[in-house]
């Protein structure tokens, strides 16, 4: 029988057990339960070894060969399962907090476009899916923010005569007449839906139905901007501005707001009533007001350009100088050209001069009281005349089409 537990001879007929005995071949150790070796206590009584201990010494084939094969606990590919799965978990986790985040963030900004009252800073694209009350929410929102190109965005389509609805022009407007108090309802819909909203432009409170249709994905105003009909008010060549910008089409397009219609000329203007209040987009402003005048400068600009001619005109030597008030046509006397003299009579006449106008043109009306003197030719003979009188009414036309006055005479009256 053999102790060897690899299976081996027990040589010289001894063995040990496995635990705590020697290998065969081994020096005993002594009872004492030391060392062997020079440095072991007592080596008197045991020599040292000639050479060091090779425990491999006498150990048959076997002894080398390795333990049998057998399932070994696979420790690397656990590892690896180990930190897959834990990978795994952490995605999972972060994907989830993602979409929690999202949810979070959409539903806040529905909040937003749901109804009440916004400021400018709240404006938001229309997303695919909103109600149509979000579309006329941003639509109000950038207007009010002042942004002309996403006002635009949510129109059905864009306006043809686009040449007032850009972000200075829109500031302009909203300069006297700030959209304020936004309040939008949530309204839903399928296809196209009639959507209520309140404002004020400056301090005009307006409420106004905005149709909305769904396009695509999104929903969309029918009318972004307000059709404005200038044909009527035109007057010739008289330029005609909005807000300081000259327009050339009789028919354009306006943002809500205030516009202020001029010529851009010093003597005229479109009436009293020339700022026009534009409330919505599906409305029509109000334009049969509008006219073309001389205003109160051009009245007096009349009055003075009336009057320098007047008194170039006394100072003609001419019996009957052209294009003037002053004209001698009497076929009795005949006036020597070049020795008449030209005198007022009496108070001056342009104290009560009477103004009255018709679209850019001025008519000024003045008493005339005139006395010449010079040499003239009556019954046949010549000589100094003096005392001859021209009374009346003098009538001037003036033009202020332009800001230069341009002034001619009626004959008198």
């Amino acid at each position: 029988m053999t102790h060897n537990p690899y299976g081996g001879p027990d040589p010289d007929g001894q063995g040990t057990a496995p635990d705590g005995g020697t290998q065969p071949g081994q020096p005993q150790a002594p009872a004492s339960g030391y060392p062997v070796g020079p440095s072991a206590p007592h080596h008197d009584a045991a020599a040292p070894f000639a050479e060091s201990w090779d425990p491999t010494a006498g150990q048959p084939e076997e002894y080398f060969r390795p333990p049998p094969a057998g399932p070994q606990p696979d420790h690397g590919r656990r590892t690896l399962l180990i930190v897959g799965i834990s990978a795994l978990a952490l995605v999972i986790l972060g994907v989830g907090s993602a979409i929690v985040a999202m949810n979070l963030l959409q539903a806040r900004n529905g909040e937003q476009r749901a109804g009440g009252s916004t400021s400018p800073s709240s404006s938001a694209a229309p997303a695919a899916g909103a109600r149509p009350s979000d579309a006329v929410l941003g639509y109000l929102t950038a207007l009010a923010s002042g942004d002309a190109q996403e006002a635009l965005a949510y129109g059905q389509s864009r306006p043809t005569e686009s040449s007032l609805l850009t972000d200075k022009a829109l500031s302009t407007a909203l300069r006297e007449a700030p959209l304020t108090a936004i309040e939008v309802p949530q309204v839903d819909g399928d296809k196209e839906a009639a959507v209520e909203a309140s404002y004020k432009l400056g301090k005009r409170p307006v409420t106004e139905t905005f149709d909305v249709v769904k396009q695509e994905d999104a929903w969309k105003l029918r009318r972004v901007a307000a059709e404005v009909e200038l044909g009527l008010v035109r007057s010739g060549t008289v330029p005609l501005l909005i807000n300081g910008t000259k327009v050339s089409a009789d028919l354009i397009n306006l943002f809500p707001g205030s516009y202020v219609i001029s010529t851009g000329l010093k003597y005229s203007d479109y009436g009293n009533e020339s700022t026009i209040l534009v409330t919505s987009p599906s409305g029509f402003p109000d334009t049969s007001r509008l006219g073309v005048r001389i205003n109160a400068k051009g009245k007096a600009a009349a009055v003075t350009a009336t009057e320098k001619s007047y008194t170039k005109c006394l100072k003609s030597d001419d019996p009957a100088p052209a294009e003037c008030p002053n004209r001698w046509t009497s076929d009795d006397t005949k006036w020597r050209k070049g020795s008449v003299d030209w005198n007022q009579q009496g108070s001056d006449p342009f104290k009560k001069a009477k103004v009255t106008t018709s679209g850019l043109v001025a008519q000024v009306r003045i008493p005339l009281r005139v006395e010449l003197s010079g040499t003239c030719t009556q019954g046949g003979r010549t000589g100094r005349c003096v005392g001859a009188e021209i009374s009346g009414t003098s009538i001037s036309v003036v033009s202020l089409e332009t800001d230069s006055p341009k002034v001619r005479w009626l004959p008198a009256e």
